[in-house]
């Protein structure tokens, strides 16, 4: 483990100190921006929003869904080429082996039960 000295200790904490100053938002801030959402919301379920307003929120529903489609293509893929490997595995294990080293540990939790 490398050295911890006073010195180091404090220019991690500057930093840290100067990320939190600059990168991250304030309360206020964040208070202001979910205001500003509410309002439009309000807008909207009052009838009262223009055609701008609810086509940005169809367009994040859009986009959110669009991002669902990717996500659930990818574990689909996953998946497939889990299960590839797993045969190939178990092909060579056999070839190799004689028998399949999941097998061999399922026979015995079997019998230790």
């Amino acid at each position: 483990m490398s050295d911890i000295t006073p010195e180091k200790t404090h220019a991690l904490l500057e930093k840290l100190a100067e990320y939190v100053m600059n990168e991250v938002p304030t309360r206020r801030e964040m208070d202001s921006r979910f205001r500003q959402v509410e309002e439009k919301l309000d807008k909207i379920e009052q009838g009262k929003a223009d055609k701008h307003d609810i086509q940005r929120i169809l367009d994040g529903m859009d986009a959110q869904a669009k991002q669902l489609d990717i996500i659930r293509t990818e574990q689909a893929a996953t998946n497939a080429a889990l299960l590839r490997h797993e045969k190939r595995i178990s092909a060579l294990e056999e070839k190799d082996t004689g028998y399949r080293v999941k097998d061999k540990a399922q026979k015995r939790d079997d019998l230790n039960e």
